[in-house]
């Protein structure tokens, strides 16, 4: 379950980029490729790989591919 107390975040659900703003919330079944406002302060130079790496240790972490995500960073 993803929620955004403050302001909003953009997710990847799937293929397609879903806004979350304040008090929303989304549950995202185990198997569904998603991602969230880390790896887009990551691709904004306002955070490093390293808070990543250390985010691993608290959230279960895999990596795919999404066309879908890299066009979104892409139009930022």
């Amino acid at each position: 379950m993803t929620a955004s107390a403050h302001g909003s975040v953009r997710n990847l659900l799937g293929e397609k980029i879903v806004r979350l703003d304040r008090g929303d919330f989304l549950t995202v079944p185990p198997t569904l490729a998603h991602a969230f406002a880390l790896l887009e302060r990551v691709h904004r130079g306002a955070a490093g790989v390293e808070e990543i790496r250390a985010s691993s240790e608290l959230y279960d972490n895999h990596y795919v591919d999404s066309p879908v995500r890299r066009d979104e960073l892409a139009g930022m």
